[in-house]
């Protein structure tokens, strides 16, 4: 059998951090993800709901991605499939997701060179593409956001800043 284990990169360490003049990009843990899916998704949420330019007004949110799609940041444990009664359907997406801190005062700068963004301009939504990756995109505070990928697609996120900041990772 070959050995084709040097033929991918290594994933980063979670510990890593990307720092340039007014920017800092770390890795961000939350502690649960939850994909929530349905007609009835919106409304099937305890928690409020973002968009974008939206910024987190907590701990614990919901990322509208469609109309019929959220993600719950750090929210309450459900069980996973269809529940017929909400009419909604939960995933617990903790694993399948990796998020990123991007903050500082260049931050909306840096943003920018991987996507056309614009505070003046709200969305409902806040998936993105982003560095030609499908990103979802919010804000924290003012010179903060937060950016989830999936989790295979993070070493090559990771490797995209890098780029974009001219740094050898």
């Amino acid at each position: 059998m070959r050995d084709d284990s040097q033929k991918w990169d290594a994933p980063f360490s979670s510990d890593e951090v990307l720092q340039a003049p007014g920017l800092t990009i770390a890795t961000l843990p939350l502690d649960r993800l939850t994909s929530v899916n349905g007609t009835r998704a919106l409304a099937g949420s305890d928690l409020p709901v973002i968009g974008w330019p939206d910024i987190a007004p907590g701990a614990a949110y919901a990322v509208a991605l469609r109309r019929d799609r959220i993600l719950e940041v750090n929210g309450p444990a459900r069980p996973d499939g269809w529940d017929a009664a909400q009419g909604i359907g939960c995933s617990d997406m903790t694993d399948g997701y990796h998020a990123f801190s991007v903050t500082g005062s260049a931050a909306m700068e840096f943003l920018r060179t991987g996507a056309e963004l614009s505070l003046d301009l709200p969305s409902k939504s806040a998936a993105r593409l982003l560095f030609g990756l499908p990103a979802i995109l919010y804000r924290t505070g003012e010179d903060a956001f937060t950016l989830i990928v999936t989790r295979p697609q993070a070493v090559a996120a990771w490797h995209a800043f890098g780029l974009v900041l001219d740094t050898d990772i």
